[in-house]
């Protein structure tokens, strides 16, 4: 496994690597190299410490150079002063900086004006779990199975994930276990494309695309 990606020890964590990857296709400076600073606007129903693993990863991938680079996470109850605290420490001397906003949190207007960009993270698609399962557990899953098991709460779907045995296997454990309700797919979008024709995700699919299948 490539260095950049050992962070990501889990189907969630290699998940969520993605939905970061497709964010900052609106923030090309950050990528790129120059200097920039982007807030990122974390999904409701995610935290900030979520995307520990994921920022590391990403920050490692860029350069092995970390004095240039870091991520600061603001959680939603956090106070303002706390935050103008963390963020006037060494994050103030990155060139380049990804801050994490959880739902609620309120940043304040000292650390707004050094934001370069906003961006809103994506919440995980079926390509993302597709992808995070291969990446982390090496079972490859296709669209059809990736869309059955998001029907389900995600994180029971990460609890029945066991590394190396087939998707099958936590499908039928999900559809047995009592008082787990099947929620609506939010996409819905048919013919998703092969891992290989992915854009976007980055050394998440260069990886997983030089795994042996499951």
């Amino acid at each position: 496994m490539p260095k950049s990606m050992e962070h990501l020890k889990t189907p969630q964590d290699a998940a969520l690597y993605c939905t970061l990857r497709r964010a900052l296709r609106k923030a090309p400076d950050f990528i790129g190299g120059s200097d920039c600073v982007v807030l990122l606007n974390v999904p409701s129903d995610r935290s900030g410490e979520d995307y520990d693993a994921c920022a590391a990863s990403l920050l490692l991938q860029l350069s092995a150079d970390r004095d240039d680079m870091a991520y600061v996470m603001i959680a939603a109850a956090d106070k303002p002063r706390t935050i103008i605290k963390r963020l006037e420490g060494d994050c103030s001397r990155k060139r380049r900086l990804l801050i994490f906003r959880e739902q609620g949190a309120e940043v304040p207007i000292q650390v707004m004006l050094g934001v370069d960009i906003e961006v809103d993270i994506p919440s995980i698609s079926t390509m993302d779990f597709r992808i995070g399962c291969r990446i982390a557990y090496q079972i490859d899953v296709t669209p059809s199975e990736a869309e059955a098991a998001m029907s389900y709460p995600l994180p029971h779907v990460w609890a029945a994930l066991r590394r190396g045995r087939p998707i099958r296997n936590a499908l039928a454990r999900l559809a047995e276990a009592p008082d787990l309700g099947v929620k609506q797919s939010g996409d819905k979008r048919e013919g998703l494309p092969p891992l290989q024709d992915m854009y976007g995700y980055g050394a998440a699919k260069e990886w997983g695309l030089s795994l042996p299948r499951t």
